[in-house]
Parts: C-alpha cells; sequence; structure tokens
C-alpha cells in the first residue's frame, strides 16, 4: 500500500475583529456544553497543495480518481463542511456546521476560485469563538458541483457514499456515519422467481424422474443436481439449450418419439423460441419476460443463484450463499464503490495579523503556514488569522488491481485453452464492505458486510456490446476501486476476499468441480487478501487490509482455469454420459501477487 493524498489545508482570515452574539445571527453556532454563542466573522482561504517530486504521497489514478495529484487533475471539491470543537477529544461540537461553496477543478485567481498556488478565498465566515480543532469533510465533484448523481453508470464511475447526520443538521461525531450505497435496494425481483419456476417447470416433467432409461435419469439428475447454480438469463438459456440439443439427438435414435422427453421439449419450448437449421444444435431465445437478468438491475450474473430445493413438490429455489465476507446471491449486499471523500481532523494555528497578503499566489503553503505565531491555539477575540494544521487527505482508500494470464491455460479436466480472442474482464468484486465511523474507520462488528461492484474498469473499451478491458499474459491497465476502510488488523488474522469477472471470449472450458464455462459466459477467479509478516509498501499502523489515504495494490495472475465459476450444468454429451456436480461456494483461483 502507497500512502496518498492531496495535501489541502484552511486558512481562516479575519477580516476585521467582529464578534457576533449569537441568537439574532443567522451565521451564529448552536451552543452546545459551555458555547455562549459568539463567533467571529472571518475569511477562509483553503490551499490544495500538489505532489512533488520524491513525495511518498500520491493521489489515485485515473481521471476520476486524481493519480497525477497535481492542479491538472484536481477533480474540484464540494459538500464542504467543518465541524468546530475546543478540544482533542472531538466529542462535542462548539457551533453548528459551517458550510462553504464548491471549489472549481480550476479557475483563475478570483474570489471563490482557485489562484496560481492552488488558493480559494472565501469571505463572512463565522467561525465560534473558543474554537480549537475542526473536523474537516469534502467530496470530490462528480459532474456537476452540489449536484447529486442519478443515474447507475455515474455510480459506477463515481461511486457514491450516503453520510449519516452530517449535513443539513449539528449532531456529535459518535452520530456520524457513512455507508456505500446499495446498487439494488428492492425484494427479489419477479424474473428472479420466474426463471426459478421456468427451470422447475421442466425438471417436474412426469416421468422424468423414473424413466425406464438409466441415461435420461442421469440428465435428471445432473439437471437437479443438489447445490448452487447461476440463476441468471444467460446461464438458464445456455442449460435448457444445450438440454434441448441432447434430447433431440436422444429422439433420434427412437423408433418412435420418447412421450415424456417430447413433454420435456415442450415445457422447454413454453418459454422459449427455437431456431437453426441444423439437427443437436439449435439455438434457443428465452421469452422477453424471462431475459436480460440480472444484469437489467446492474448486477454481476454470479449474483443470480437458484439452488434445487426436494419437496413436496421439488422446485428450483432463488436463494443467496456466503464465500468468507463475500455475499453471492442476496442482491442489497451489492454496492457501488466509494466516492472520492476527503477528511481532517487537526488542531490549528492562529496570529493576531492577518495573513491575507501571503496568498499572492506565488507563496507555497508550506511559506503560508510558516506565518502563523501560536501554535495549538483558540479563537479569541483579537485573533485575525486561523490555519488547520494538518493535511487533508482521502477519507477512503483505493484498491489498484492488475490482471495477466500464463502463457499457457489449462481448465478442470487438465484441457488446454486456447486463447485465440484475448479474455476480457469485466468486473472487481470487493467483500468485507461495512459501515464506518465519523473518521472513515470501520467500527462495525456485525456480520453484515457487503460487496462493491465496480464494472466501470480503467481503460475498458466495447467488444460486442460489452464493456470490459482486454487482457493477455502481459500485465494490464490498472484498475481503480474506492473502498472504505476495513477493521484494525494488528494481528494480521483478517482476510478479505475479492473477486475478478471475466467473460469467456472463447470456446467452452471447464471450471470448479467440472462445471461447464460457456463461450460466452460470465465466469469468476476469487482471491484472498492476508497481511503476511513481509510484504511490499507501507502499511497502516494497523494492518488494515483497507485503509483511508492508502492503497492497495492486487496483481493478480492467472495461472489455470480450473477454478472458474459460472454454475451452469454441463448437458451437452452426446452419449449422455453425465453426472457433474454443481457448486457455487467460491474458491481461490488465482496467483497473484499483493503489495500490502
Amino acid at each position: 500500500m502507497k500512502q496518498f493524498a492531496y495535501l489541502m489545508v484552511i486558512a481562516i482570515i479575519s477580516a476585521g475583529v467582529v464578534s457576533c452574539k449569537g441568537k439574532n445571527d443567522p451565521d451564529n453556532g448552536q451552543g452546545n456544553g459551555g458555547y455562549a454563542g459568539e463567533t467571529v466573522k472571518t475569511q477562509f482561504l483553503i490551499s490544495i497543495a500538489e505532489n512533488v517530486a520524491g513525495s511518498n504521497r500520491y493521489k489515485m489514478s485515473s481521471t476520476d480518481v486524481q493519480n497525477a495529484g497535481d492542479r491538472a487533475s484536481f477533480r474540484g471539491m464540494d459538500n464542504i463542511c467543518l465541524i468546530p470543537f475546543d478540544a482533542d477529544a472531538y466529542a462535542n461540537r462548539i457551533g453548528k456546521n459551517i458550510t462553504l461553496t464548491a471549489i472549481p477543478a480550476a479557475a483563475a485567481a478570483t474570489e471563490g476560485k482557485l489562484n496560481d498556488a492552488n488558493s480559494v478565498f472565501y469571505t463572512d465566515v463565522a467561525i465560534p469563538l473558543g474554537t480549537s480543532n475542526f473536523l474537516f469533510y469534502g467530496k470530490a465533484i462528480d459532474n456537476n458541483a452540489e449536484v447529486a448523481i442519478d443515474t447507475d453508470a455515474d455510480k459506477h464511475r463515481f461511486g457514491i457514499v450516503t453520510a449519516n447526520n452530517l449535513y443539513g443538521v449539528s449532531k456529535e461525531p459518535a452520530e456520524i456515519s457513512f455507508d456505500l450505497n446499495s446498487v439494488y435496494t428492492g425484494a427479489n425481483p419477479a424474473k428472479a422467481t420466474a426463471l426459478a419456476n421456468y427451470m422447475t417447470s421442466i425438471a417436474n416433467v412426469t416421468g422424468w424422474s423414473t424413466h425406464a432409461n438409466a441415461s435420461l435419469v442421469e440428465l435428471y439428475n445432473t439437471f437437479t443436481k443438489a447445490g448452487d447454480r447461476s440463476g441468471s438469463s444467460f446461464s438458464v438459456q445456455r442449460t435448457v439449450q444445450d438440454l434441448y440439443n441432447t434430447l433431440e439427438r436422444f429422439q433420434a435414435t427412437q423408433v418412435s418419439p420418447d412421450a415424456v422427453v417430447t413433454a420435456i421439449m415442450a415445457a422447454i419450448e413454453a418459454k422459449a423460441t427455437v431456431s437453426g437449421a441444423e439437427q443437436f444444435k439449435r439455438t434457443l431465445e428465452l421469452s422477453s419476460d424471462l431475459q436480460n437478468y440480472p444484469a437489467e438491475i446492474n448486477l454481476p450474473d454470479g449474483a443470480a443463484v437458484i439452488a434445487w430445493t426436494v419437496g413436496t413438490p421439488s422446485s428450483f429455489q432463488v436463494r443467496n450463499v456466503a464465500y468468507g465476507d463475500m455475499t453471492i446471491g442476496e442482491l442489497n449486499k451489492y454496492t457501488y464503490p466509494a466516492s472520492l471523500q476527503y477528511f481532517a481532523k487537526s488542531r490549528i494555528k492562529t496570529s493576531v495579523d492577518s495573513k491575507k497578503d501571503f496568498y499572492d499566489g506565488s507563496n507555497n503553503w508550506t511559506t503560508i503556514l510558516s506565518k502563523y505565531e501560536n501554535d495549538d491555539a483558540k479563537v479569541v477575540n483579537s485573533t485575525k488569522s486561523v490555519a488547520i494544521k494538518d493535511a487533508i487527505n482521502y477519507g477512503v482508500g483505493q484498491l489498484i488491481t492488475t490482471v495477466k494470464h500464463a502463457a499457457t491455460l489449462k481448465d478442470q479436466k487438465n484441457y488446454d485453452y486456447t486463447v485465440t480472442n484475448p479474455l476480457l474482464w469485466t468486473g472487481v468484486l470487493v467483500g468485507g464492505q461495512k459501515q464506518v465511523n465519523y473518521e472513515f474507520c470501520q467500527t462495525n462488528t456485525s456480520a453484515n458486510a457487503f460487496t462493491i461492484y465496480d464494472n466501470a474498469l480503467n481503460g475498458a473499451a466495447d467488444v460486442d456490446g460489452v464493456k470490459g478491458v482486454a487482457i493477455s499474459n502481459t500485465i494490464s491497465t490498472p484498475n481503480y476501486t474506492l473502498v472504505f476502510s476495513t477493521k484494525d488488523n494488528t494481528d494480521k488474522s483478517d482476510k478479505v476476499y475479492i473477486a475478478i469477472e471475466l467473460k469467456n471470449t472463447n470456446a467452452d472450458f471447464f471450471g470448479k468441480d467440472g462445471q461447464l464455462i460457456p463461450a460466452g459466459g460470465r465466469f469468476y477467479l476469487v482471491g484472498e487478501l492476508k497481511v503476511g509478516d513481509t510484504y511490499a509498501g507501507a502499511a497502516p499502523a494497523n494492518k488494515n487490509i483497507f485503509f483511508k489515504d492508502y492503497q492497495t495494490t492486487v496483481n493478480m495472475t492467472i495461472t489455470s482455469l480450473a477454478n472458474a465459476y459460472s454454475t451452469i450444468p454441463d448437458l451437452r454429451s452426446e452419449g449422455l454420459e453425465l453426472g457433474f456436480s454443481v457448486d457455487l461456494a467460491w474458491q481461490p483461483g488465482i496467483v497473484f501477487d499483493i503489495d500490502l
């Protein structure tokens, strides 16, 4: 992990000493404890320092996460909020939130805009007397300052975070928290149940499970194999297509059509249109009420899970399973990435003299800060200028992921996998995400963990209608996913699971437990992140796997496809020699280097 940040600081310059006694002043703080409600009208300046050569602080990569750490890459900042305190405990505020207008990405040296030294000037801001500490919050501007994003594409691109009890209210730090936003928040969609019911209608055709032909019974047992399988539209379509072609092949061997097989094929045709002139190679298209799930709710195919449940009657049921800290199938547990949040908690420096003249567009922040003579001070009536001492850093962490594959690949049956077309990397899933507190630290110890789904990959291009990154046996373009901090991990026992989602752009192959990974289908490889005794880069003090203002770099090398998951049973066998198990309990399938 590499530490990164825009080094951002705030300076407050008095426009003359103006003491404002509370209740008639709309800018007056709301008194808590011993605070008497007095404020001083001030001028604010925010200074944004750029990276310098040799610095170990780096910005997050690509345009949206400000990799360069310089003026040109700065997206601007909105939702700026300061909370004043009179002690290091940050337990009881002494006034209401101080809000500032947005900082543009770049502009001329005019009031409220960035000047040539990256300072931003504000006037007439009321600061409570007695203030010695500030909490600072802000967010990188998305499309437009102070305008909330509302499309799925923008939420994946920029990330989105809900700030609880921060904006529009004056709550204590213990009441402030931050949540990721679920991609889907409703109940199980009707289409999920409809797909499961369709599979059930096929499985429960009278006479199939007790047929006199042993191969047909084996085919039934494979179709209804215990365990979890994909319930996505693509998976169901491919499953019933393979079943249909296999049954058609069986019928061709019969003197007269088998009535049970005819009934099974009719059950398939009830919700699918059959096309293609070549026998045993028919193409099936599901009816419109079964198509495009779960893509239509912007979730990965792997989120759709069904399982055969024995009962009266037996049926396929929609369900969810867990692998480590990744819940698969519980749809509201998939979230967008975090947005680019800023945070600081700091004491202040003060001066009885105005420092406005030093904000001339040429002095850097180090020079400006050196002009404040009173360290760890409080705002009093004679204070004319105030500076926040500590840097404003990121409140979120970043996962940097690269992917490549070995020069030769084999599947679970040790067959060669020929990479005629580059594999397409389409998503990253990150487990272990929970609510964080006012300091952007994870304190919630409940089992209610969420999984980030990042499908807006850096460098993605459209390949046959699918956005993804073509990967090869050389290292890919890095992808950057904003994440919340994980819990303290001093004993280095924690594990976080991440997965990559890929599209099979070549021929069918066999993955975990012999399950079929069809051409055109999505599959998943799961990796485990665990801090060892040695690792590259700098780590947070408590060895958090993800931590605010740090980068965690994961370099994945795919050495085998034997542990790939797609959860589609193999129903293609020409000789009906079937019986492959189907299991969605994800297992590690990636060899990777982790720079922690």
